[in-house]
């Protein structure tokens, strides 16, 4: 399933392979998961998501990106493609009945923050986060930090490739491309 994805290597703006094997090895034995994927781009993560969990809301605000990753993935039925602006409007287009989010918009860290905040407050069977780019943005790095440092998020698992590349042929190197965390009930 995940060998034959479009990987990192191939598009600088999606997730490694290596990532997706690291997400299916957690999540392969939780059952019945409903996941929103927050900045869904092209749909090459949704169709592996698609595969994984029972039901994907794949959320962009680009119209483009929307319509060609309903393209490469009509053959499931088990995605729904949400138009929102993850920053001023729209939330209320997306069931709250998710169990994972997985944030993989914007990366500053006021955007991300933004993005695991309205996640907690909105989702109300919210489990587990999955954040992209950790060690490559410094902002997602800080949310995720400051929130396992607070008590609202619980570290499970990092996931992805240590040798991150970036924008022109760049690598950012020694650090985990993502993470998986549960969110802390109480």
């Amino acid at each position: 399933m995940v060998k034959t994805l479009i990987d990192i290597e191939d598009d600088i703006w999606t997730i490694s392979n290596t990532m997706r094997d690291g997400i299916y090895r957690f999540f392969k034995n939780k059952t019945s998961l409903k996941i929103a994927e927050l900045g869904a781009y092209k749909g090459y993560t949704t169709r592996f998501l698609a595969q994984l969990f029972n039901y994907v809301y794949a959320v962009d605000i680009n119209d483009g990106f929307l319509e060609e990753n309903q393209e490469y993935n009509n053959k499931f039925r088990n995605i729904d493609y949400i138009k929102c602006d993850l920053y001023n409007s729209g939330w209320e287009n997306i069931p709250r009945d998710v169990n994972v989010v997985f944030i993989d918009a914007y990366h500053e860290y006021d955007k991300c923050k933004s993005d695991l905040d309205k996640s907690l407050e909105y989702f109300k069977d919210l489990k587990y986060i999955i954040f992209d780019d950790y060690g490559v943005f410094p902002g997602v790095k800080k949310v995720v930090d400051d929130a396992i440092e607070g008590g609202i998020l619980k570290f499970e698992s990092w996931i992805g490739l240590t040798n991150v590349p970036t924008v022109g042929g760049k690598y950012v190197k020694g650090v985990s491309e993502g993470v998986i965390c549960s969110k802390v009930i109480g």
